[in-house]
């Protein structure tokens, strides 16, 4: 779709005006923008932008095994929200082997931090997903990846 020759030139936000709103566990800002539609129309919109940074998402797989290894974190519940959070994930896939086992799991408990340590095939990690039991996109984005790229072909 092409935009109307008067609004090529004209940027698609406009910020107008901004307010820190929270500056605690992230930082939450309100927005005031100017909008240009796709028709060229000019809208006032106001947006709140929680900046949360970045993090780093890793899922481990042995591939002469077949598994993959997950956490269960009981903490507060992290979802992606594009459109209205800044952090931005890097995902990384890694092979590991039973050896490198090193505790059941733990976390910072100062932190409210409980973490289980799962280990199961990837197919029962993918069944997980298909019946709804893995909601974190995170990890259903990464066991997908392993899947797609074939780490494991030939492993149940």
């Amino acid at each position: 779709m092409s935009l109307p020759p008067s609004s090529v030139d004209v940027p698609r936000v406009t910020i107008r005006d901004e307010t820190l709103l929270s500056d605690n566990w992230g930082r939450l800002t309100r927005y005031e923008i100017d909008f240009r539609r796709g028709d060229g129309r000019i809208e006032a919109q106001t947006r709140e932008v929680y900046d949360r940074g970045e993090g780093a998402v890793i899922l481990l797989y042995d591939r002469d095994r077949g598994t993959v290894v997950l956490t269960r974190q009981f903490r507060l519940p992290a979802f992606m929200t594009p459109g209205s959070v800044t952090e931005r994930l890097h995902f990384f896939i890694a092979p590991y082997e039973a050896g490198m086992k090193i505790s059941e799991g733990g976390g910072e408990e100062a932190e409210g931090e409980d973490i289980e340590v799962l280990e199961m095939t990837l197919v029962e990690a993918l069944e997980m997903v298909r019946s709804g039991e893995i909601r974190d996109a995170k990890t259903i984005m990464l066991l997908q990846q392993v899947a797609l790229a074939g780490f494991m072909d030939g492993k149940s």
